[in-house]
C-alpha cells in the first residue's frame, strides 16, 4: 500500500493541474460572455442608450451600441467579442473616434477588457446583477484623472 501512495499523490496533482488548466481556458473563453447576448437599454431623463449582442459563430460575438437623446444620436459604435488563439478581444470602432478605425480590449477575465494604451478608456467591464441587468463601465485615467462611467441595463428581450 505504501508503494501506491506516490502514485496517488501524482495522480491526484496532475488531476488538480488539468482540472486549473480548464478552469483558465474557459475564463478567457468566448462562452463565459454569451449572458450579454440579447438587446438591452439604460433610460434617463437625459437620453437612452441601446446595446445589441448577437451570436455570429463559435467565435464570434457582434454588437452595436447607440446613445440617442431625442432624435439626435450622439455616440455609435460596433463591438465584437473574437476568441482568437486562446484569448477573446473586444474590438471597438466608434464613429468618428480614432479615425473610425477599431480599437482592440483583451479579455483578462470573463467580461472584462483591458488596453493599457488606449487613452480612454483603458478597462471596458460587463456584469450581470441578481436583477438581471448588465453593468457596463468603462474606466480609466482621463486628463490625469481616474475616470469612470457606469451605465445599468435592463433586457429588453
Amino acid at each position: 500500500m505504501t508503494h501506491l501512495r506516490p502514485f496517488l499523490a501524482v495522480l491526484v496533482l496532475a488531476g488538480l493541474l488539468f482540472s486549473c488548466g480548464k478552469n483558465k481556458e474557459k475564463a478567457h473563453s468566448l462562452q463565459a460572455n454569451q449572458w450579454m447576448l440579447g438587446q438591452w437599454e439604460w433610460k434617463t431623463p437625459e437620453g437612452h442608450l441601446f446595446e445589441k449582442w448577437e451570436q455570429v459563430n463559435d467565435s464570434v460575438f457582434q454588437g452595436l451600441s447607440y446613445y440617442c437623446q431625442g432624435k439626435d444620436t450622439l455616440h455609435y459604435e460596433t463591438i465584437a467579442l473574437e476568441s482568437h488563439a486562446n484569448q477573446v478581444l473586444y474590438i471597438a470602432t466608434v464613429r468618428g473616434q480614432n479615425q473610425n478605425k477599431p480599437v482592440s480590449f483583451r479579455q483578462t477575465k470573463p467580461g472584462v477588457f483591458e488596453n493599457p494604451k488606449h487613452d480612454y478608456p483603458q478597462k471596458i467591464s460587463y456584469r450581470h446583477n441578481a436583477k438581471g441587468q448588465m453593468i457596463a463601465q468603462i474606466s480609466g485615467v482621463q486628463n490625469g484623472k481616474l475616470s469612470f462611467e457606469t451605465f445599468t441595463m435592463v433586457r429588453k428581450n
